[in-house]
């Protein structure tokens, strides 16, 4: 049975990559649409801003927990606070301070709340062998909001390269959507260009909250449909963008790695990491 923790009234699934590809491969072989999101620490301090990303966030049949800001949020409230006779904030603050600079940087696999961060820009090929296995349609759709990328250019390499590591897969189409100026939730034609592809799976990858408002509006208006993922920047890396973090750095700085590559991510790691802690801490304050 699978256990769910709370954080910032959303909860988030306590499972393995190896129970998310069997869950997902359960929704593709069911019979009604079912959309997947993913979650992290930078996007729930979106959502605590945004009410429609959190509603959307809230009617997702499953979300799947990516980063290690998340883990140590996990982990910090599900744990009872240490007893010690000094003011209750003082004591949660230097907790999570702990928490944070030695669990992320040491002991990540004592924090298992959340088991596993599940990075979609890995686990996309083993979703992909066993879409191709059962024999499903899949489509890739895309958009061009990130201003430093051709976003066109980046899905059509992205599918290319899909294709060649798995011919065997079916690839029912892909489509660049639409970019930030052009962003809308009635998207007749998009849906009815999809629709004529008749996919089973439907992989998207936009930029944040417009993803999750995209596939809870439109998904279930794609009759073929069985399951709808968002992979966020995943393109970019299987398009050869971006180059992936060195394996042994993902599970706990992976976000080093890419603030080296972008200096201009500094914004998103503060949000996954300061805000992130700061809403975290605030929650745990305010529990008995």
């Amino acid at each position: 049975m699978v256990r769910f923790v709370a954080i910032q009234g959303v909860s988030i699934p306590s499972i393995t990559k190896k129970e998310f590809i069997e869950t997902v491969r359960f929704f593709w072989n069911g019979n009604k649409a079912r959309f997947v999101l993913p979650i992290s620490s930078r996007y729930l301090v979106l959502a605590a801003t945004d009410i429609e990303y959190k509603k959307a966030l809230l009617k997702a049949n499953l979300l799947y927990p990516d980063g290690i800001g998340l883990k140590i949020g996990a982990h910090f409230l599900s744990k009872p606070a240490t007893r010690v006779k000094l003011p209750k904030t003082l004591v949660l603050g230097f907790e999570l301070f702990l928490k944070f600079s030695l669990f992320a940087l040491f002991v990540p696999k004592k924090l298992t709340t959340i088991p596993e961060s599940i990075n979609f820009t890995d686990t996309i090929w083993d979703v992909l062998h066993y879409a191709s296995f059962d024999k499903k349609r899949v489509y890739f759709l895309g958009s061009d909001f990130l201003e430093k990328t051709d976003e066109k250019k980046t899905l059509e390499k992205a599918v290319s390269s899909i294709r060649k590591s798995m011919p065997d897969l079916i690839i029912a189409g892909y489509t660049r959507g639409f970019g930030i100026h052009d962003f809308t939730l009635e998207n007749d034609s998009l849906v009815k260009e999809i629709n004529a592809c008749a996919p089973d799976i439907l992989i998207a990858g936009f930029m944040d909250s417009y993803e999750a408002r995209w596939l809870e509006a439109n998904y279930l208006k794609i009759p073929s449909l069985k399951l709808a993922i968002g992979v966020g920047g995943s393109f970019d890396f299987i398009a050869g963008n971006r180059k992936r973090c060195p394996e042994p750095l993902r599970k706990n700085l992976e976000w080093l790695w890419r603030l080296a590559q972008d200096p201009w991510r500094i914004g998103r790691i503060w949000k996954a990491t300061v805000s992130f802690f700061t809403l975290v801490y605030i929650e745990k304050i305010k529990k008995p």
